[in-house]
């Protein structure tokens, strides 16, 4: 997701114009599902996804750990005639928080 992403002009959780509801579709992605683990790369089998041509399919990323992060990579692909890799960093918890 992107960071500072521009607040609807409507509180309404449906609210948004369309062209408010385009621009945070092109700021973040979703997906869920279950994921295997092959050679060095995490395989996500996608159940729902913010993009619909994503359910159903397998999305590869190439994962490193280093120390408390873990990184993942998505091979590159083709956006509106450019060459993009996307990352994602996770950082380890080391704190709790009591409940």
């Amino acid at each position: 997701m992107a960071a500072r992403r521009p607040k609807f002009s409507s509180a309404d959780f449906l609210g948004g114009s369309t062209q408010e509801k385009a621009k945070a579709m092109e700021t973040y992605i979703s997906y869920c599902g279950s994921y295997e683990i092959k050679d060095k790369k995490v395989i996500h089998h996608v159940k729902a996804s913010l993009f619909p041509n994503w359910v159903g399919t397998n999305q590869e990323r190439f994962f490193e750990f280093t120390e408390n992060y873990l990184l993942l990579t998505t091979p590159s692909f083709k956006v509106s005639d450019k060459r993009l890799t996307g990352h994602l960093m996770w950082e380890r918890c080391t704190k709790t928080i009591p409940t």
